[in-house]
């Protein structure tokens, strides 16, 4: 898995997404877990991944995604390139 993000290194968290309902026991393990933080305290500039280099794309839910992906010239270019080659 590799964790990318619009301009790379840390990717901020909703602060409301921290608290109940939303922290279950995934999003608790996941928030202790020393590599997954230290991934999304280093995400990589989406401008040095290539995602027709992968299987499959996933892109984050919640709020946090209304700011920044929408307008994003270069995740646009990678969703395409890897629609267009099938993945």
């Amino acid at each position: 898995v590799t964790i990318a993000s619009i301009k790379g290194g840390e990717i901020p968290f909703d602060e409301a997404s921290l608290n109940a309902p939303f922290v279950t026991k995934d999003v608790e393990k996941f928030l202790l877990d020393e590599a997954a933080m230290a991934a999304v305290t280093k995400s990589l500039p989406l401008a040095d991944v290539k995602a027709t280099d992968y299987d499959a794309v996933m892109l984050p839910g919640g709020h946090g995604v209304c700011w920044d992906l929408p307008e994003s010239a270069q995740l646009i270019k990678q969703l395409e390139a890897a629609w267009a080659a099938g993945k």
